[in-house]
């Protein structure tokens, strides 16, 4: 069932979250109190059992979403109906370790990358290998990945959904405009000097009421906004390759030219080509229309499959579609998107893991994977399920594959390291500094490694 009365104040309570009053409140939440039967031993074992259990699943999705989940819930229930489950709101990352910490973690969660590797390596969550191969599930051929189903050689939690990132682009705008299209025209193969093309001549500025801009960008969130340039001009803004399973040895790199060089096309796009609305204009203009793309405000947008939803309920009056991240130049490297996604972890101190393994499996399978696919406000992480009739991938707009296309092996990941809020914050306010002109960029970046390497050795 999903319980919309638990709330985060009752998962907390009043004090720190693991504090008496939380692990208290939580104790009917916690492992120990699951009322399931053998717990297995996780390396190889099996979902056999028919004992009665209460699970506890703790996801941080909004009522929009839970409401989908609750699809998929009503079939779970009739086909195990030994098995109890309740959906708990999640309390934030730091809090669901301090749970973990004492003892008083969910039998199961929708993990994230700041709380994923940590619990991996404290050895809090159970290694599914086993059971993975026992169940038959292909990770690699039927499924996208969200890139924190494995760490290291282990596999620690089953697909659920994911949420690549690709380009919002207004057609009827840009034909108005003389503009190429980068489907019509370019197949696809669109380039940096396409997108400035493109942004240019949709552009009409003059300080009225019917501006308009090329191009809607975030630019102080460097890896949800701008991790696509970086990524695909060969920049790192984390250096991992020392130790990919080993945060403590990972290096900030905004300095590293060929990232700079990527921020600086954004850079651009916003000061020397005044294509790209500021992110002050764009706040004061979303108090009165909060979707400026559907208002035609602005030509292009990058941007997850999270808002594939929001464009299709606005009901657009004009022709768009969703075009993959440009690449450098015409032949260079495929564009390089931000893809992250949320799998389903057990934990390992669990009680009733056969039946809590049941609920994280049947969520990867069709019964749950689609009604996210034909909800469109999340990608199904179950191939299938995305071109099922009304799923994910049915049009429009045309080209709503994309989302998929580029492939796990040429996506970038983020945030997968516990200090990554903190480093975060430190990143958009050098870059908010920068773009508003108060400090040179190249300094921002050097800032930002200097600030940032300073905490990951401190081992946060």
């Amino acid at each position: 069932m999903v319980r919309s009365g638990f709330t985060r104040r009752r998962a907390l309570g009043t004090g720190a979250a693991g504090g008496a009053g939380a692990a208290a409140l939580l104790a009917a939440c916690a492992p120990g109190a699951s009322t399931g039967g053998p717990a297995g031993s996780g390396e190889g074992a099996g979902s056999a059992s028919k004992t009665p259990a209460d699970v506890v699943y703790m996801t941080s999705w909004n009522q929009e979403r839970l409401v989908t989940l609750e699809e998929g819930m009503t079939v779970f229930r009739q086909k195990f109906p030994h098995i109890k489950v309740t959906v708990a709101p999640s309390p934030g990352n730091d809090q669901i370790g301090a749970l973990f910490a004492a003892a008083s973690g969910p039998d199961s969660l929708w993990i994230s990358g700041l709380i994923g590797p940590r619990l991996y390596e404290s050895g809090q969550i159970l290694d599914l290998s086993g059971r993975v191969r026992a169940a038959k599930v292909n990770l690699d051929k039927d499924y996208i990945s969200s890139r924190l189903e494995r760490w290291g050689s282990a596999v620690y939690a089953m697909p659920h959904t994911v949420s690549p990132h690709a380009w919002y682009y207004n057609k009827t705008m840009l034909k108005r405009g003389g503009a190429k299209d980068p489907w019509d025209d370019l197949q696809g193969n669109w380039t940096w000097p396409d997108l400035l093309d493109m942004a240019k001549k949709v552009t009409r500025v003059s300080g009225g009421n019917d501006d308009v801009w090329g191009v809607e960008l975030d630019y102080v969130r460097p890896w949800y906004q701008n991790s696509g340039f970086v990524w695909t001009n060969g920049g790192k803004l984390i250096d991992t390759s020392a130790s990919p399973t080993e945060w403590r040895r990972w290096k900030y790199t905004f300095a590293d030219p060929r990232t700079v060089e990527g921020l600086q096309f954004i850079y651009d796009l916003v000061h020397t080509h005044r294509v790209a609305i500021t992110k002050e204009k764009a706040a004061e203009l979303t108090k009165a229309t909060p979707n400026l793309f559907s208002a035609q405000r602005t030509g292009m947008f990058e941007n997850s499959s999270g808002q594939l939803i929001t464009q299709l309920n606005a009901k657009n009056i004009f022709d768009w579609d969703i075009a993959p991240i440009p690449r450098v130049k015409a032949g260079g490297h495929v564009g390089v998107p931000l893809w992250s996604g949320n799998p389903t972890a057990l934990n390992k101190a669990g009680k009733a893991l056969d039946q809590t393994w049941e609920l994280a499996l049947q969520m990867a399978l069709d019964d749950f994977q689609n009604p996210f696919s034909k909800a469109r406000a999340v990608t199904s992480a179950l191939v299938r399920s995305l071109s099922i009739p009304g799923g994910f991938e049915t049009p429009p707009p045309a080209h709503v594959s994309v989302f998929r296309s580029a492939g796990i092996e040429n996506s970038g990941s983020w945030d997968y390291h516990p200090a990554f809020s903190e480093c975060e914050k430190i990143c958009e306010s050098e870059l908010g500094l920068a773009f508003r002109q108060e400090k040179s960029l190249r300094q921002a970046c050097q800032d930002i490694d200097a600030q940032c390497n300073a905490i990951m050795t401190r081992g946060a």
